[in-house]
């Protein structure tokens, strides 16, 4: 069930972010490199759905555990029932304050995820077409090379 939401959710945003990017001005488009679109669409939609995904999820099962262990607690000693009610905020605002740290840092490892695939994917650009240029010269030597020889293709022979 999780995975079927998630997939339909994926689907949705990355159809959304899709068609934002197809109906972009140019200008707004020029602005960032394609394979920065790549990652967008791929890796932080993904990121982001499971992070919605999974979050929802846990939080439903966090409440009901602690409704159960709350009642169970205060079954068996009021006070300290009492404790874990006083506890628990503090403990809850450190759990915001880490999880917004993770947050920003997830938010760089992104950004760095995004800068290091436009880089490959401009080198393996850049390295084709200097590749392509490369056969060419080489097919150039290869002739003259075969003209030096006086290799007859119509006789197979030299």
């Amino acid at each position: 069930v999780s995975l079927s939401v998630t997939e339909r959710y994926s689907c949705h945003i990355r159809s959304k972010m899709f068609e934002h990017i197809l109906n972009s001005t140019w200008i707004e488009r020029r602005k960032r490199h394609s394979e920065e679109f790549m990652t967008r669409l791929t890796a932080d939609i993904s990121a982001v759905t499971g992070g919605v995904i999974n979050i929802s999820s846990s939080v439903i099962s966090t409440v009901i555990q602690f409704v159960m262990a709350f009642s169970i607690l205060w079954y068996y000693d009021k006070s300290l029932a009492m404790v874990g009610i006083l506890t628990g905020p503090v403990i809850g605002i450190v759990g915001v304050a880490i999880g917004q740290r993770i947050k920003d840092i997830q938010k760089k490892i992104q950004e760095n995820e995004s800068e290091y695939r436009v880089f490959l994917q401009e080198r393996i650009s850049h390295a084709s077409t200097v590749k392509v240029f490369s056969l060419r010269k080489i097919d150039e030597r290869l002739k003259e090379t075969i003209e030096i020889a006086g290799y007859d293709k119509e006789k197979e022979h030299y």
